[in-house]
This record gives structure tokens, sequence and C-alpha cells, in this order.
């Protein structure tokens, strides 16, 4: 595992990022030169645009060196921050003389209404997903080990990501992707042997790499009384069931936890003794279009806000929600299984 380390900026403060450029090979390019356009989003889908398309930059300039990123009067909500990237790298090998690319991720900056600028250091496994790092997102992981020859194994199976940010590969004697396994497993996953794939919340063919975005995304994200954006954005499968233990296994307030995810199914709690309670769950699946199923039992009794809690999530199947005495919006999802409906019927305070 590595350190990364997340930056929040306080919401409405000025600031810059140092911006570099990798090629799909991990090469480094001159960032002052290469056309790009980052598109930076919140939440609710306002924009701020980064960009250079070799004439005019947008938000950015050249110091020496250094490509400089300018966070000034943008209007983005508070998050973390995903961002689109888009790039148009010289290539002669293509017939258009460039080599158009870009990905999809979240960000290191998260906006936030209280405290300044400071880090936070997370515990992850880094994947080969960045071909663009900015400064406030470098990670690096462990070279995969050789085999006994010197060589990368020709048999042997990935092993975890080297320092040039693309996995390690395993020779007879080198890590493999499987020392992650027992990992994975304390968290609640299982290994399936037969079919090749891990099975966690009710999914049963995550793979390998699916399996470290979700450790990566979730593992230390969902700690303590504050469940507000802690998976805002994510874009693995399903999480880990937070290690947080009492009455409240889920926080106080939980606003937009798991807002416009890719998860297909979401656990908040395996113990119904202690189901997950929260005072706040405004927005908190919204836009979740790929989500199926909720695992635990909310109790509701203590919940004042709950708008737009399941605005979007057109996929949902089941959700057990105990203890209702307010109305909640339940439209946008008209999948709802009978017995789900009736649950929530026959356990509500108001009925």
């Amino acid at each position: 595992m590595a350190i990364v380390t997340r930056r929040t900026i306080r919401l409405g403060d000025d600031f810059k990022i140092i911006i570099s450029i990798k090629d799909r090979n991990g090469v480094a390019l001159d960032a002052t030169r290469e056309k790009f356009k980052y598109i930076y989003k919140d939440v609710y889908n306002n924009t701020y645009e980064i960009s250079y398309d070799g004439t005019t930059r947008i938000n950015n300039y050249v110091d020496g060196g250094n490509l400089v990123g300018v966070f000034e009067n943008y209007t983005l909500s508070c998050c973390v921050l995903k961002r689109e990237a888009y790039y148009a790298v010289a290539d002669t090998s293509f017939a258009d003389g460039k080599w158009d690319y870009g990905d999809t991720q979240l960000s290191a900056i998260e906006l936030t209404r209280d405290g300044g600028t400071h880090e936070v250091e997370e515990n992850i496994v880094v994947v080969d997903k960045v071909c663009v790092n900015e400064s406030l997102a470098v990670s690096k992981g462990d070279t995969g080990a050789p085999g006994k020859d010197g060589r990368p194994g020709d048999t042997g199976t990935p092993g975890p990501p080297g320092r040039d940010g693309r996995p390690g590969r395993d020779g007879k004697d080198g890590i493999s992707v499987n020392t992650l396994r027992p990992l994975f497993v304390s968290r609640g996953a299982v290994w399936n042997e037969t079919t090749g794939f891990y099975e966690l919340n009710g999914l049963t063919d995550i793979t390998e790499e699916q399996m470290i975005q979700i450790y990566n995304q979730t593992s230390a994200t969902l700690i303590g009384m504050d469940w507000n954006e802690k998976c805002l954005n994510a874009s693995c499968r399903t999480n880990f069931e937070s290690n947080s233990v009492g009455r409240y296994v889920g926080g106080l307030v939980s606003m937009g936890t798991f807002a416009v995810t890719d998860m297909e199914s979401i656990i908040i709690s395996s113990q119904d003794i202690s189901p997950f309670t929260s005072t706040n769950i405004t927005h908190m699946f919204r836009n979740s279009i790929k989500l199926r199923n909720v695992i635990g039992i909310m109790l509701a009794n203590e919940q004042r806000y709950n708008g737009g809690a399941f605005i979007g999530c057109k996929s949902l199947e089941d959700i057990t929600i105990k203890s209702l005495t307010r109305s909640i919006y339940l439209g946008d999802s008209p999948l709802l299984t009978r017995d789900c409906i009736l649950y929530l019927i026959n356990n509500a305070e108001n009925t």
C-alpha cells in the first residue's frame, strides 16, 4: 500500500495546482506544450475548465518548466471533485498525427466548508489508472519482484503496482497480486476459486482490478460519525462495510454519501441490532443510476431531512427502511420489489 495525499480546500478559497502529463505508456511529456482539457465537476455537475488548445490557455499558465492550473471564482459545491481529462498528443503513427485519449476519475481535490487548505493522508492500493498526475495526487507503488532468472515470468500473474504507476509483473519468485487477497477477504470479500472472481455484497463477478478499486475508494472513508459525501462520485461497483461500532453505525449526518456513483450494491450495515441511523440523508444516493440494492436496515425515526435521497435511482430494487416518520420520495425507482414496499409500510411509525 501507499500513502496518498488528498488536499482539502475551503470552499471559495483561490488555489493552484501543478499539473504533470504522461502518455498512455507512462512516459513523461512536456506539460507546458501539450494540448489538454480538464473538466472538474461537483456532485451537481457544475463544471470548471482548465485547458490549452494550442493557442488559448484557460485557467492555467506556464511558470518556468511548470504547468500551473488556477482555481479562481469557481462555482463548485463541497465534495471531492471528479475530473474528466482529454488529451491530443502529437503522434505520427496515427492518421491525423495526434493521439486522442482521456479518462474520468476522482481528483485529489476536496472542497470543504470548514477549515483551510490542508492535507489528508489515506492508505490505499495504487492501480494503473492515471495517465496524468496532479501534484496534489502523485502516488507510486512498489515494483513487482522479478523471477529467479531476473526476468518477469512468462506465466506469472500481475504483481502490485510499480513505481512507474503500472502493475509490476510476477515471475517464479515474484510478488503476486494474490498477496492482496487476504486484505480483501479480511474486509468481507470472498474469493471463489471456481469462478476466479471475488464475491461481495451480492456481486459474484468482481475482478482483481475492480476489488482494488473498491478498496481504494471505500476502505478508509466510512469512519466515525460523519459520512457527508464520503463516497461521492465513486466509480467502484460496491463498498466495504464501515468499521464504525456502536449504535450509530452510520454517520450522524450522511448528505450525498453515495451520490452520483457507479455502485450496483451498497452496504450500510450488516448488524440488525445496530442499524444505520442518520439525522440527515439528503441526496444520500442521488443519481446513482446503477444502484440495485442497499444492504442493511436504515432506521428512520431520527431522520429530520431526507430530501432527494433516492432521486435518479432508476435501477433500485431493494432497500430496508424502518420506523419512517415522514414522507420519502421513491418515484424514480419503479423496480422496487413488493416485499420492499410492504416492509416500508408495515414498519413505518406513522401508520
